[in-house]
């Protein structure tokens, strides 16, 4: 997700996967050409994130300026695999599939689809 000038970035309920062979390391880029909005606000609620990524990941990337009036509201979220950038809050975290108890990529277990009509993910029995 590419949020250059910063905004109003709203996820809720969704699957977020970043793959092994991605090239870009940051999940979520926010304002990082400079901020274009007087409201800024960051929430990420109930996400299953998975950073599958070989090498460095980096959940959610913002400027090092602190000068950004940025609200950052993160809680509820499943991270699977490590992020260079944790910071406490109310996520949960996991370092990999494996200490879940998940298939390895690229498959999701069959429960994540029960609720979805028409998925389209690749399953395994589990």
């Amino acid at each position: 997700i590419d949020m250059s000038t910063g905004g109003e970035l709203v996820v809720l309920n969704s699957i977020l996967e970043q793959g092994p062979k991605s090239v870009n390391g940051r999940v979520i880029g926010y304002a990082l050409e400079g901020f274009e909005h007087d409201y800024n606000i960051i929430e990420l609620k109930n996400n299953l994130i998975y950073l599958d990524r070989i090498g460095k990941n980096q959940l959610l990337a913002t400027p090092q300026s602190s000068d950004n009036k940025t609200t950052i509201l993160r809680y509820q979220n499943t991270i699977i695999g490590k992020d260079q950038n944790t910071t406490p809050n109310e996520d949960i975290f996991f370092s990999n599939r494996s200490d879940m108890g998940l298939p390895q990529y690229p498959f999701f277990s069959n429960a994540f689809c029960q609720r979805m009509s028409n998925c389209s993910l690749q399953l395994e029995n589990f």
